[in-house]
């Protein structure tokens, strides 16, 4: 297989996997079925997808060990966040990654509603465990962050949606796992565009992100994050 078909694979399986997690707010993380769907159970849904992006891999990865073990760990890694009914939910690795996903945990929620028992689990006074304690510069990138996504919702003409904003860091953060394994790949089709100067998160769910992609509305928003800056 050559470079252009190993390529085309990887994009295969990310545009499929992604077109799965964009399905997270509209299935209610899961839970739904969507319109159209056969099946009358959203987990057998969801495996469903998932099996037949496996398949369609395989059937084009014969002999390709080392490209099959790659996509197939991100396979698995996408497959384990759809059984965890959690958020962030998602493996170690995907945080390590994208440690925006972390702002989504539930301690944050816990140490802003409820800070004496935040602070009783925190100190271990309780025999229950957080799997994470956010510090201060956290809390504060948090509020930065939930700013950053009320504003790229109400330019989208939508209300303030939180699991929307999960959706989107979550899609993201599979965006960041394929570059962090593909690199050569994508070194490899590089093209003039990726040296644009543009905005965070620009060209993220296409139509819709924070700059819904439209260049006067990027240009505004890298005029902010500019100013922004530390």
């Amino acid at each position: 297989m050559d470079m252009r078909a190993r390529q085309g694979v990887i994009k295969m399986v990310y545009t499929q996997l992604r077109g799965l997690l964009e399905e997270y707010e509209e299935t209610d993380r899961f839970h739904l079925i969507p319109k159209g769907a056969p099946e009358e159970d959203a987990a057998q849904y969801v495996e469903r997808r998932l099996s037949d992006i496996k398949a369609a891999a395989a059937a084009r990865l014969k002999g390709e060990t080392d490209l099959a073990e790659k996509l197939g760990r991100i396979w698995m890694e996408t497959a384990y966040f759809t059984k965890q009914y959690e958020v962030p939910g998602v493996v170690q690795r995907w945080k390590q990654i994208d440690p925006d996903l972390i702002l989504f945990d539930s301690a944050f929620d816990l140490m802003d509603e409820e800070p004496e028992i935040y602070e009783s689990i925190r100190m271990g006074l309780t025999p229950f465990h957080l799997k994470c304690y956010p510090a201060e510069k956290w809390a504060q990138r948090r509020k930065a962050y939930f700013t950053e996504a009320e504003q790229r919702h109400a330019l989208a003409g939508q209300g303030f949606s939180e699991i929307r904003a999960f959706q989107e860091e979550l899609c993201r953060a599979l965006e960041l796992v394929f570059q962090d394994i593909f690199s050569v790949y994508a070194h490899r089709v590089s093209c003039l565009g990726n040296f644009t100067l543009v905005p965070r998160k620009y060209n993220g769910q296409r139509g819709i992100g924070r700059c819904k992609d439209d260049w006067d509305l990027s240009l505004n928003f890298l005029k902010m994050d500019w100013e922004s800056a530390d």
